[in-house]
C-alpha cells in the first residue's frame, strides 16, 4: 500500500473537520436536485468513513439528505460528529426517493435490535424505493426478508467487488468500498 493511500482516510477527516468540505458549499447537480434520501445512522459508534463518503458525494450531487438516528441531536463516531435532523421514528419512507443505512459498530447495537428500522425498510421496499446499506447495516436488509445474503466475497478483496446491486438494494461490505458504494447510489438515483 502506497504511504498516500494509506493516509487517504486521514485526509479525507482533516479536510472534512477543517471545514475545507462543508456540504453547503458542494456544488448542485441539477440532474438530481429532486432526489432525496434518508442516511439512517446509529447514534454512537456510525463508520465515520462510509458516512462520509456517502453524505458528500450524495450533496454534491444535489440530493437533498435527511439524516436520521434513534435519538435526536449529534450522532458520533470514532473521529466525526453528524448533526442529525430527525429520528427513525419520524421518518415517512414516501418523501425520500432511498433510504441509506450506515453500519458500524453502533449499528450492531442500536439498529440491528431497532423495528423502526425493519419498518422503514419493509415500506422503502414495498414503495419500490432505493434500499442501500453498508457494513453492519447490510444484515438488517437480510434480517427483514428484503435480500438473501450473497455467496462469501474473494479473499483478498478486490476493490469494488464487495458492492453489489440486488434489483433496488445496494449493499456493501465496509469502509474500504465507501465510496464505490456512494458512486453506485448516485448512479443508481440518477439513471434515466
Amino acid at each position: 500500500m502506497t504511504r498516500f493511500a494509506r493516509y487517504m482516510p486521514l485526509l479525507l477527516l482533516v479536510l472534512f473537520l477543517s471545514g475545507a468540505v462543508p456540504v453547503s458549499a458542494l456544488a448542485q447537480n441539477p440532474a438530481a436536485e429532486t432526489k432525496s434520501a434518508a442516511v439512517i445512522l446509529s447514534y454512537r459508534g456510525f463508520d465515520d468513513l462510509a458516512f462520509l463518503h456517502t453524505r458528500n458525494l450524495l450533496a454534491e450531487k444535489g440530493f437533498r439528505l435527511t439524516m436520521a438516528s434513534p435519538k435526536k441531536g449529534t450522532a458520533k463516531a470514532a473521529h466525526i460528529k453528524a448533526p442529525l435532523n430527525t429520528t427513525i421514528q419520524k421518518l415517512t419512507v414516501s418523501q425520500f426517493d432511498a433510504i441509506i443505512i450506515i453500519g458500524g459498530p453502533g449499528a450492531k447495537k442500536e439498529l440491528l435490535k431497532n423495528k423502526q428500522v425493519y419498518r422503514l425498510v419493509r415500506q422503502a421496499a414495498k414503495q419500490g424505493k432505493l434500499l442501500a446499506a453498508i457494513g453492519a447495516a447490510q444484515q438488517i436488509l437480510f434480517d427483514a426478508g428484503i435480500i438473501d445474503p450473497p455467496p462469501p466475497a474473494p479473499t483478498p478483496p478486490i476493490r469494488g467487488y464487495n458492492v453489489q446491486i440486488i434489483g433496488k438494494t445496494i449493499i456493501g461490505n465496509g469502509p474500504e468500498d465507501a465510496h464505490y458504494f456512494a458512486e453506485t447510489i448516485v448512479k443508481a438515483l440518477t439513471a434515466p
